[in-house]
């Protein structure tokens, strides 16, 4: 049987996308210009607060169909971010910023990190993404060695 790596997923609180974007857009470029992007944010936001990873790691274990779902949602969430970063600055060293507060816990030690970078939540993301094609992979093994 080959057991899955021992590594462990990051974890991470809600992280609120939404609200720091409507306080910029809504302050360099007046209310209205929120409005026609509100339900894209307020789904961004939804699909962000379904990936918190304390609560999906025990349910991803040896259920391949779930870590399918959170593989999709996690690949969706960054194409979005991905977008997001080409329109606003999240840099805090940029003028005329966003103000976000991105906190993950670290994989090892579990001590909480927080950051004001975009670039960090991509990466732990990326970090969980790349753990849930081991541990599939790792799933897929087991299972076609236990068929033979």
């Amino acid at each position: 049987m080959i057991n899955a790596p021992p590594f462990p997923y990051k974890f991470n609180d809600k992280f609120d996308i939404q609200n720091p974007l409507k306080k910029f857009i809504e302050a360099y470029h007046g209310a209205n210009a929120y409005k026609p992007i509100h339900q894209v944010l307020v789904s961004i936001q939804k699909l962000r607060n379904s990936l918190v990873f304390f609560n999906l790691a025990g349910k991803m274990k040896s259920n391949p169909s779930m870590m399918q779902k959170v593989e999709n949602d996690v690949i969706l969430y960054l194409r979005y971010i991905y977008l997001l970063e080409g329109r606003f600055k999240f840099d805090n060293y940029s003028p005329k910023h966003v103000i976000i507060d991105v906190k993950w816990s670290g994989s090892f030690n579990r001590k909480a990190l927080i950051s004001k970078a975009l670039k960090f939540e991509i990466s732990c993301m990326l970090y969980n993404l790349v753990l849930i094609y081991l541990n599939n992979g790792a799933y897929y093994l087991n299972t076609s060695k236990d068929d033979s």
